[in-house]
C-alpha cells in the first residue's frame, strides 16, 4: 500500500513540473497598472548563450498611447535581469516615429553576462509614458 502512495505522490509532483516548466516559458505582464501587455515575439526562442555572436531577432508591435503618434525621442528598451546583485545589461532603442503604429524588428546579440535563469523585459516609451511592456522568463539558452 505505501509503494502505491509513493508512486502516486510521485506521478503527481512530476507532472506538476513539467506545467510549471511550461508556464515559466510564457510571457507576463510587468504588473504596471493601465500599461498594455507589449506584443513582441523573438527567434530563436530562447536566446543564443552569451558570448557566441549570434543574435536574436524581436519582432515589436507598438501603439502609441491616446492616439498619438510617435516622436523621435520615443525608445523601446530590453532588459536582460539574470544577476541581481551586479548590474544587468539592457539596450535602449529608437522606433519609428511619425506613426500612430508599428511593427519593427530588433536584431539583439544576448549580454554577455547573461546567466542561464533570466527574465528579458522590453518596454515601449511613447512621450516619456510606459505605452507598452512585457517580460519573458526562460532557463536555458539555445
Amino acid at each position: 500500500m505505501m509503494n502505491k502512495s509513493f508512486s502516486f505522490i510521485f506521478i503527481l509532483l512530476a507532472i506538476f513540473s513539467v506545467v510549471t516548466a511550461k508556464l515559466t516559458n510564457d510571457f507576463e505582464s510587468c504588473y504596471e497598472q493601465d500599461v498594455p501587455t507589449l506584443d513582441v515575439n523573438f527567434n530563436p526562442d530562447p536566446i543564443p548563450a552569451p558570448g557566441t555572436g549570434a543574435t536574436t531577432i524581436f519582432t515589436v508591435t507598438g501603439t502609441a498611447l491616446n492616439n498619438s503618434i510617435f516622436v523621435d525621442t520615443d525608445l523601446i528598451e530590453f532588459y536582460f535581469y539574470s544577476n541581481f546583485v551586479e548590474s544587468n545589461p539592457s539596450y535602449s532603442l529608437k522606433v519609428p516615429f511619425g506613426i500612430g503604429n508599428f511593427t519593427q524588428n530588433y536584431t539583439i546579440i544576448t549580454p554577455e553576462f547573461t546567466e542561464s535563469n533570466y527574465v528579458i523585459q522590453i518596454i515601449l516609451f511613447n512621450n516619456f509614458q510606459m505605452a507598452g511592456c512585457v517580460r519573458f522568463k526562460r532557463n536555458s539558452f539555445q
